[in-house]
């Protein structure tokens, strides 16, 4: 390209050299970026869900006070939907948290899942995860090179929802969960948002991801995995609020010339990985 009224990128022998004329706007900017964040280094890349959340039930009598565990899930065995950015309740901390006795296996299991994987890079790892404290006690026995929590991860905002699952929004708001059925992608809920805002909100992210040469593990909600999905596998992120995210399972990325692959492993139940 000669005519420098143009606007254009030139990439020169694999990002060595980078030469950007009349680059304005944002949509030329988010281009930009992304060529300057692709690389061709072969490196993994895990999403997973947080732990799966138990719940201490006390019933108390005059001589003795028993504990006992029950899963937090909504209609179906899904995980209620979030609607602030914390899915534990307000005012507890990390020794507050209890899992299921499957999220504990998880979480136990992911450091020797990490070590065996990539047994010479496991000190250059880097965790990300969402604010809320459930993705936080998921990674707790995890030896990463840096561990990042921020807010950009935090899950699908459903305002006056929040807490709630599909079956008591559909009881206490018919009108919601009918509009939410119809459009599930545009639907933004009263107070809160949509998964259309959340694709806004997590392109820095993505592109911050796409840069990495070293192995990377990613704990977010499911909602926020289902959109991540989409992009590594280049599918229609309007279909992101129907894939199926199960429980304890970590998916692994590989970067190839043609893409990304994909390959599922339940470390709840799976023992060969």
């Amino acid at each position: 390209i000669e005519d420098d009224s143009l606007s254009y990128v030139k990439i020169i022998n694999l990002r060595s050299k980078i030469i950007c004329n009349a680059i304005y706007g944002h949509l030329p900017s988010v281009i930009t970026n992304f060529l300057m964040s692709v690389h061709v280094g072969v490196r993994p890349i895990w999403l997973t869900t947080p732990a799966q959340l138990g719940r201490r039930e006390q019933s108390n009598s005059t001589s003795t006070t028993t504990t006992t565990i029950s899963t937090t899930t909504g209609e179906g065995g899904t995980v209620h939907l979030s609607s602030n950015y914390s899915t534990v309740p307000t005012g507890q901390d990390l020794d507050d948290i209890i899992f299921v006795p499957d999220g504990e296996k998880f979480r136990s299991t992911l450091p020797i899942f990490v070590d065996k994987r990539i047994p010479s890079q496991k000190d250059s790892l880097v965790v990300f995860t969402s604010a809320d404290l459930q993705a936080v006690k998921t990674v707790e026995f995890l030896n990463a090179a840096r561990k990042v929590e921020t807010p950009v991860l935090n899950p699908l905002n459903t305002g006056i929802c929040y807490g709630l699952s599909k079956s008591e929004i559909a009881s206490k708001f018919p009108d919601i969960y009918r509009k939410w059925q119809e459009n599930r992608f545009y639907y933004r809920f009263p107070n809160g948002e949509s998964y259309a805002d959340m694709v806004g909100r997590l392109e820095s992210f993505v592109l911050q991801l796409e840069r990495f040469t070293v192995p990377v593990l990613v704990v977010v909600h499911e909602t926020v995995l289902q959109l991540l999905f989409c992009y590594f596998k280049s599918m229609d992120v309007e279909q992101a609020p129907l894939l199926h995210v199960p429980k304890h399972t970590v998916v692994e990325l590989a970067s190839t010339r043609g893409g990304w692959t994909d390959k599922s492993y339940q470390l709840a139940k799976d023992t060969q990985y």
